[in-house]
């Protein structure tokens, strides 16, 4: 009854889920957030960039906008959050949040993170495109309905995602730790002797893409 269909709404793009007339007698849109971002990118694209000759179905034209929307959202987030992050409690509240073993001026440190993270955000988001791709072009899991699997199934996903997630992750990560891995992969998230907002991101991108791409 459920037909999943990428669809171009004006600037706009979305996943259609398109409920059987037979059973519900209703066509309801369902809009993903990131369908709604890649679809202003491809307008932005065609605005500044493509040439109105190439059609906006091209595979290589999703690839695009999902790559510079992860990467440029990507971009953001980062720098946008771990300065907000860095002043409140490295600054505003010093006093209460400063560790009084850390040195006063950690400029040089926070410096190398960024470059870290700055080097490694463009080819994260190269790793990371298929992700969205793949789930926009149909090949996923992904469902739509409460009725699809029940409440039941649905309450119980949400811990269940954090388990299998984090269980994952702490492989993952103990695996980078394994000489050869951890010498070509994981040593640069380790070149910086404190931790700050900064650290978020200044990985290896195999790293970053073994670790976040688990989600």
């Amino acid at each position: 009854a459920y037909e999943i269909s990428a669809c171009l709404v004006g600037s706009e793009m979305c996943i259609r889920d398109r409920v059987s007339t037979q059973s519900t007698g209703v066509s309801v849109p369902f809009y993903f957030s990131m369908d709604l971002v890649v679809g202003h990118t491809i307008e932005l694209l065609y605005s500044f960039v493509l040439p109105s000759n190439v059609p906006k179905e091209s595979l290589w034209v999703r690839v695009l906008a999902n790559y510079l929307t992860l990467f440029l959202g990507g971009l953001f987030f980062y720098l946008f959050f771990a300065s907000c992050s860095f002043f409140f409690f490295y600054r505003l509240r010093k006093e209460t949040y400063y560790p009084s073993t850390l040195p006063l001026d950690l400029t040089k440190q926070i410096k190398t993170e960024i470059g870290i993270a700055l080097r490694s955000l463009p080819f994260m988001a190269v790793l990371m495109t298929p992700f969205p791709l793949m789930a926009q072009l149909g090949y996923s899991r992904m469902y739509f309905s409460v009725s699809d699997y029940g409440w039941s199934y649905l309450l119980l996903s949400v811990p269940l995602f954090l388990f299998v997630t984090d269980g994952m992750i702490y492989f993952i990560h103990r695996g980078l730790h394994l000489p050869f891995l951890y010498k070509y992969i994981h040593k640069p998230h380790h070149t910086y002797r404190y931790t700050t907002p900064f650290s978020s991101h200044a990985f290896h991108p195999v790293d970053g893409w073994a670790q976040f791409g688990t989600f």
